[in-house]
């Protein structure tokens, strides 16, 4: 093939990304497809190369990745695999086994993604599984305090920990039952206390008048967000103990704007993006924008009826490395093993393939010694 060199002046720059709704000839500017391209600062160029990574000592899917700062000041990234935790160390990573607390062994049960959240320099997690449990950069886990169970989806809001989608008492114990539609919080600034007869300040509230399920949980500004398949729920902190949060349905109808994959929401600073019903949206804690439109989100959304073997999972990162600035939003698609990247500065899409397949945990993280 001959290399045939455009003059800049005809490219129609900025590069709008994957674009193919355009009638013929085809801007320029706009390409039918792309595959491991990023569209940046005006240019094309190949995405940053994966380095390869060891495989996980349990042969588990990875989930979280993440590094947090203890009550210490020091620093540590955690992994969680579908089955167990480990604290990664000198780079290439040492996987260290983290240790479980009395009567659980280790993370098996749901294999799904994990709520997680840092407060009060811990990282807490959970997706169902096991009692919610916490990480504070000691080499035992341990258990959220009187915790009632187990939750799938968790965030923070002025360092109260919030959970959702509830299985109360935790899997494995008698009468265990999930409450998909629950909203549970811990003390005020006591992440380990969850008892209101001990402290009047944590709570529960079940969003009995939507007519649908919690799909997931994000703090954005002032406010908590109650993600629902057809709607959000703001939840948001009122000043009095007794009843720290009071909950505003936007939406209760049968269908609507909401989050129909659970694992394909994430924020950054105070914006959200999400699979919705109708097309991929942010949300801004007052108003959703479409950021998929026409045959790009026609193709988008192939991928997503083809989707097998896992979880569709969604994260917002705000670069590819210390020197590759770029906010974007990735959404992760097993089957077609395929991620969809959306640039937010310059409002383009792009797709990165890889020969591990789709991505199944992604972090900005650092490894100490």
């Amino acid at each position: 093939m001959t290399l045939k060199v455009i003059p800049l002046k005809q490219q129609g720059t900025p590069w709008q990304g994957v674009v193919s709704d355009y009638p013929p000839p085809l801007s320029l500017a706009a390409h039918v497809d792309a595959a491991n391209f990023l569209y940046r600062m005006g240019r094309i160029q190949t995405r940053p190369r994966f380095n390869p990574f060891t495989l996980s000592p349990d042969g588990a899917r990875a989930r979280v990745l993440r590094t947090f700062q203890d009550g210490v000041n020091l620093t540590h990234t955690l992994l969680l695999t579908t089955k167990n935790a480990f604290m990664l160390t000198n780079p290439p990573p040492v996987w260290n086994l983290l240790t479980y607390p009395g009567g659980i062994t280790n993370l098996d049960g749901t294999a799904l993604p994990f709520g997680f959240t840092e407060i009060l320099n811990a990282i807490y997690f959970a997706n169902g599984s096991v009692p919610v449990l916490y990480c504070d950069g000691e080499a035992t886990l341990k258990v959220a305090g009187d915790v009632p169970g187990s939750a799938r989806f968790m965030c923070e809001n002025q360092q109260t920990l919030i959970i959702a989608a509830t299985t109360e008492p935790a899997p494995g114990t008698v009468n265990s039952t999930f409450f998909p539609n629950r909203v549970r919080w811990s003390a005020d600034g006591l992440p380990n206390e969850w008892d209101p007869t001990v402290d009047i300040s944590a709570g529960f509230n079940d969003l009995i008048e939507t007519p649908d399920v919690i799909t997931g949980l994000v703090t954005q500004g002032r406010n908590t967000y109650v993600y629902r398949t057809n709607g959000i729920t703001p939840m948001y902190p009122t000043g009095i103990a007794d009843l720290p949060f009071e909950f505003e349905d936007y939406s209760v109808a049968p269908e609507g704007q909401g989050n129909i994959f659970p694992y394909s929401l994430d924020v950054f600073n105070n914006i959200a993006a999400f699979v919705s019903a109708d097309t991929i949206r942010t949300f801004d804690g007052s108003n959703t924008q479409a950021i998929a439109t026409g045959k790009t989100r026609n193709r988008i959304y192939a991928d997503l009826k083809a989707a097998t073997g896992d979880e569709v999972c969604g994260r917002i990162l705000p670069n590819m490395g210390v020197n590759f600035p770029y906010l974007a939003y990735y959404l992760s698609i097993p089957g077609p093993n395929v991620t969809w990247v959306y640039n937010f500065d310059e409002d383009n899409w792009t797709r990165i393939l890889s020969s591990e397949l789709f991505l199944s945990a992604l972090g900005l993280v650092s490894l100490g010694v």
